[in-house]
This record gives C-alpha cells, sequence and structure tokens, in this order.
C-alpha cells in the first residue's frame, strides 16, 4: 500500500471529498468535526487564541505558574479563556488536552497553582541540540567513584533547569517544591549546604560558586552521552521527562488485546463472536493487518489529536543519530504524504535512511531519518491499530505470497467481518467472511477455490459457523 493508497483508504475511511483532505497542506489534518459538520468553533477563533498561548509562553522559557499564565492572558486578550473552544472545563483539563503548548509538571502534590507550565519546544529543542552536538566516545563515567545516590544527580539537574538561581539560601525551598520533601544537609550526609554543594561540584555536572549553582554544560554532554552509550536510557528518560515527556529508545507503544469473550473455539457455536474489521495492509496470507470497526471512532479522534500536535509544534527538530536504533518509535510524514503517522523503525539501513512501520495501518516504508520525529508519550499509550493476523486453517500454494487477493477486500465499502481464533506464536488467525446477495461468503473458502491456498486442517460445522 503506497502512501497515496493510504491517503485515499483514509479518505474514504473518513468519507471526505479529495479536495476537502488536501486543501490546507500546511495544516496537515481535517478534524473529524469538520467532516461530520459538528459545531466545533470557528477555526479563526481557536487560532487567535492558540497564537496568544504561544505568544505568553515564550515570555517564559524557565516555566510559569497556571494563575500567572491566565492572568496575563487576561491582560493581553481583554477577556477570560474561553474553556469550551476546546470542549474542556477548567484551566488543567485545557493545558492537558494542548500538548503541543503546555508541558505540566507538577511542583507538589496540592492543586494546580503548584504546577509549572513550560514550553515543549524548549525542552525538545535544547535536548536536541545537545544531543546532536556529543559526539559518542569513551568518558570517564561521572558516576564512577560516586558516594551522592544516582537519584540525587538527576534532582540536582532537574533543579538547576527549573530555576535560574539555586543557592545555599533557597535550595531546601525549591528542592521541597520540584522533589516534594523536605530536606536539611544532614538529609545527604553533610553538616552545611556548603559541603553539600561543594560535593556535587566534585561529583556531578554541576558548578558551585558564590553560594550558587549551575549546570556545567561540558560534563552535563559527556553525562548524557555516558547515559546513551551504556543505554541506560531509563536514567536519560528521568530527565527528558520534566522538559518535554517524549517517547525514547526503550519504550514501546500499547498493543491492542482482543477480548477473551469474542475468541472463537472449535467447540463451540461461534455466532456471536463475529467482528467488523477493515483490511489495512497485507503481504501474505500469514501477514495480514485489521482494524476493528468499533475503534474507528476513538482512532478518528485519536488521529486527529495526532495532526493537530504537529500541525502546531516546531516540526524542524529531527531526530538525533544516537537514537536512530531498531524498535524506536516516533512520527513520521512521508515524503508526498499529508499525514502524520505513528511508527517504529523496523531497520536501520543508514544513518539517513531506516524502514518504519507504520504501527496503525501495518504499512511498512523506507524513509530518510530527516523525517523522524520525538513522539510525545501521551501518544505510545493508545493501543496500536493494526492487528497482525493469518488466515486460520489455510496456507498458500508455492512460493507466491498474492497479497493483491487480500487486498481487494480491503475496500472501506466491503462489509467484513473477522472471527478471531487463539493466539499461537503471539499472533491469531482468523476467518474473514463478507456479504454478497444476502449470503455470508468465507474469505478462507473462496481462495482455496481459486487454487491460491490449500486447507491445512478439516473444517468443521462449530469452526466456520457462517
Amino acid at each position: 500500500m503506497t502512501s497515496k493508497k493510504m491517503l485515499d483508504f483514509m479518505k474514504k475511511a473518513k468519507q471526505m471529498p479529495a479536495e476537502k483532505c488536501l486543501d490546507n497542506v500546511d495544516r496537515a489534518y481535517v478534524s473529524s468535526q469538520e467532516i461530520e459538520g459538528s459545531t466545533f468553533a470557528s477555526e479563526k477563533e481557536v487560532n487567535i487564541s492558540t497564537e496568544t498561548f504561544k505568544r505568553i509562553m515564550q515570555k517564559y522559557p524557565n516555566g510559569v505558574t497556571p494563575i500567572i499564565f491566565c492572568d496575563d492572558y487576561r491582560k493581553e486578550s481583554g477577556s477570560e479563556i474561553n474553556f469550551s473552544l476546546w470542549g474542556v472545563e477548567t484551566p488543567m483539563e485545557l493545558f492537558h488536552a494542548l500538548p503541543s503548548i503546555f508541558c505540566v509538571t507538577p511542583l507538589s502534590k496540592n492543586e494546580y497553582k503548584e504546577y509549572i507550565l513550560r514550553d515543549p519546544s524548549f525542552g525538545v529543542h535544547e535536548m536536541v541540540q545537545k544531543l546532536n552536538n556529543i559526539d559518542i566516545g569513551i568518558y570517564e563515567n561521572i558516576n564512577s567513584k560516586s558516594t551522592l545516590d544516582a537519584n540525587v544527580e538527576i534532582e540536582m539537574y532537574k533543579l538547576v533547569n527549573y530555576f535560574d538561581k539555586v543557592t545555599i539560601s533557597n535550595f531546601a525551598e525549591l528542592y521541597r517544591r520540584v522533589v516534594g520533601r523536605e530536606v536539611t544537609p544532614q538529609f545527604f550526609g553533610f553538616e552545611t549546604f556548603a559541603q553539600f554543594f561543594t560535593q556535587l561540584s566534585r561529583q556531578f555536572a554541576i558548578n558551585f560558586e558564590s553560594d550558587t549553582i549551575t549546570l556545567n554544560e561540558l560534563k552535563f554532554k559527556q553525562w548524557i552521552s555516558d547515559c546513551i552509550r551504556r543505554k541506560r536510557f531509563d536514567i536519560v528518560k528521568y530527565f527528558v521527562n520534566f522538559s518535554s515527556d517524549v517517547a525514547l529508545p526503550g519504550d514501546t507503544f500499547k498493543v491492542i488485546e482482543i477480548s477473551k469473550d469474542l475468541i472463537a473455539s472449535e467447540s463451540q457455536n461461534n455466532d456471536s463472536k463475529w467482528m467488523q474489521v477493515q483490511i489495512t495492509a497485507a503481504d501474505k496470507f500469514s501477514k495480514i493487518f485489521v482494524q476493528l470497526h468499533c475503534n474507528e471512532k476513538s482512532f478518528t479522534y485519536f488521529s486527529d489529536r495526532l495532526q493537530r500536535f504537529y500541525s502546531l509544534a516546531n516540526s524542524n527538530n529531527s531526530i538525533p543519530k544516537e537514537f536512530i536504533v531498531k524498535g524506536f518509535v516516533c512520527a513520521v510524514r512521508p515524503e508526498d504524504d499529508y499525514y502524520w503517522y505513528r511508527a517504529q523503525i523496523t531497520k536501520v539501513h543508514s544513518v539517513d535512511q531506516v524502514t518504519v512501520n507504520l504501527v496503525d495501518f501495518g504499512y511498512s516504508q523506507i524513509v530518510t531519518t530527516k523525517l523522524l520525529r520525538f513522539i510525545p508519550r501521551d501518544f505510545i499509550d493508545f493501543e496500536i491499530q493494526a492487528i497482525r493476523v493469518s488466515l486460520h486453517g489455510i496456507q498458500s500454494l508455492g512460493k507466491s505470497t498474492n497479497a493483491d487477493a487480500v487486498l481487494e477486500y480491503s475496500n472501506p465499502d466491503t462489509s467484513l467481518q473477522c472471527l478471531f481464533y487463539p493466539k499461537f506464536k503471539n499472533r491469531h488467525s482468523v476467518m474473514l467472511r463478507y456479504t454478497e446477495n444476502n449470503q455470508c461468503v468465507c474469505i478462507n473458502d473462496v481462495l482455496i477455490e481459486k487454487q491460491l491456498a490449500k486447507p491445512t486442517i478439516i473444517f468443521t460445522k462449530n469452526s466456520q459457523t457462517l
């Protein structure tokens, strides 16, 4: 399935005309609310508010509290924020609903006034710049002679990035706001905070001058490099989370699971277990990808959120070469395409070229690494929509896969049903059928009749109830 075919598929699935799908390439999506003709707020009003949000956030590179942000918005626009434009009722719901504009970081477990808002683009841009400038090599492990806990090191890095000035006098209060606990010098094993700061400067990427601690950029780069080289991605993620919560190597997409109540049994009547599906990709009879029709509405809404995020986000930040590894999850907008897709790297051909699997469709494509983008962790928790299956009870004849024989049933207009059998080698086998002239036609049987496949089991009435 080419990118154009996939675009056609999405166009048909959403029942939108081509000119509507392509009317604004820069915006890169058409929302389901527009397609369905709902009374969603005017785009002009939303865009004005969004631009105001961005201007205010740019004034606070180190973050701003929700109360100050709302006050600034009222002063700049002359009115309160209209939360109904985004279908929410409270400020915190709004901040969480716009991850491309706000990165919400808790400073304590109290109400939202104890949260800080940061511009995600600052965090991503700064991290990308740091990583792109890293020369991976053999560095002395900064932690090799550590006497302080490794978590303390990360907490210190968070602290000096949250606040412009961390001093002996305000350290305890700032530490409480970020970490959530009261501390004294004795907590770290020292008589005074000055002694503690001195040890930090000796041990970690921290400078200590005139009662103030700051980040040592050179040592910090070496520390990040060391973490990546040693595949200590959990520590890197811990650091990156505070400024921009994006997926890093080691993160995975959530896999969709079929309810046990809907799994077929050879010894039972399975009439009530057929599910409506859509074929999205197929390479061979043992490698077919389907989407569940019951998830169509939630996936459309999710896809709209994804397109909106990348249309508003700074899309110029490519992924550093250190992260271009097999299994890395990300987002991609293929060349000559108009949509962003969730993707996973399945093969690295070179520093500049990889094969990615578009996980919600099951289709793989070779792309240049400059097209890959970090994906917020919010977008990896939504279940992968493409389910890999094989055809139950049959196998192809010869070495030819004849995937086209399956793809001809991928038209969204085809009312296709699927019966899932228990997993074998972590994969479901399925029976597929469609209705024609009020008669159910089993695709598995059709492929045998066309002499494209042969049976591997003897079907019974219970195993193939049509």
